[in-house]
């Protein structure tokens, strides 16, 4: 009769280990989904960034040939002091 009770025991602790093991599962199985769904949602939103960077260098490239291709006009005005009304000289540019 002491067998059939330890065989009890034994057969309830492995049922509720099984349980506890199962439980674990469930929640990192759970953890897992979540975790591929944010990785998923980071390269869409990576992607994205990566297409407006380069949206952007084209943008700053057709910028730069247009940039390049307009003639420039220097319009430097020359260094001349002035005298301002203390007796004082300044450069005015």
């Amino acid at each position: 009769m002491e067998l059939c009770d330890n065989l009890e025991k034994t057969k309830q602790k492995i049922s509720h280990d099984l349980q506890v093991k199962e439980s674990q599962v469930n929640y990192q199985a759970g953890q897992l989904t979540t975790s591929k769904k944010q990785i998923e949602r980071l390269e869409q939103e990576l992607k994205r960034y990566k297409s407006e960077v380069e949206r952007s260098q084209q943008t700053l490239i057709t910028g730069d040939l247009l940039f390049s291709s307009t003639p420039q006009k220097n319009f430097a005005a020359p260094l001349t002091p002035n005298q301002n009304h203390n007796g004082n000289f300044s450069i005015c540019v």
